[in-house]
């Protein structure tokens, strides 16, 4: 019986812990687990998409900061105490409506490979498998709760490509 509870108690973990958006924001990603979000914020979504975490695995979205003055200084403050605009359900949108700009803000993958010369091989068994060309690949940042990662995106289109587990800082 024991046993059966503390199974059940890590399940429950876990079911909490899981990552349910993969933010696109600014000039980064973010990723957002179910736990880093509470009732009240999803009651607050707009769009019913984003009212609840996803069970099928993290979906890639965009937020979009507030236009209202008192709306944005509220996100302003509350990131101060590490609730950023990726946890305010509200402001998330299709992942198309951030693309734009994050390709304003994406590096060369060239760029990345003279910084961190150890993801050369890692970059150069992607671009093989997919058939791309270096020139066709560019990368932002992706945050995680406890670790900073690389998100490669499709240079045209900005459409993510594979994050890898390279810290681009």
């Amino acid at each position: 019986l024991l046993q059966v509870c503390a199974f059940f108690y890590g399940m429950s973990v876990v079911v909490r812990a899981r990552p349910a958006f993969i933010v696109g924001r600014v000039d980064r990603f973010v990723i957002v687990s179910a736990n880093d979000l509470d009732d009240e914020d999803f009651a607050k979504a707009t769009d019913p998409r984003f009212r609840s975490a996803p069970w099928t695995g993290p979906k890639v979205i965009g937020a979009l900061a507030p236009t209202d003055v008192q709306q944005r200084n509220d996100v302003m403050f509350s990131s101060v105490g590490g609730k950023d605009l990726e946890k305010f359900p509200q402001y998330y949108t299709d992942y198309d409506a951030v693309a734009p700009t994050l390709l304003k803000y994406a590096k060369p993958v060239g760029d990345l490979e003279k910084t961190k010369p150890e993801s050369a091989s890692t970059i150069a068994g992607i671009l093989s498998r997919r058939n791309l060309r270096e020139d066709d690949v560019v990368w932002v940042p992706l945050d995680a709760r406890r670790a900073s990662m690389t998100m490669l995106l499709e240079r045209t289109s900005g459409k993510p490509l594979q994050a890898i587990a390279i810290d681009p800082w």
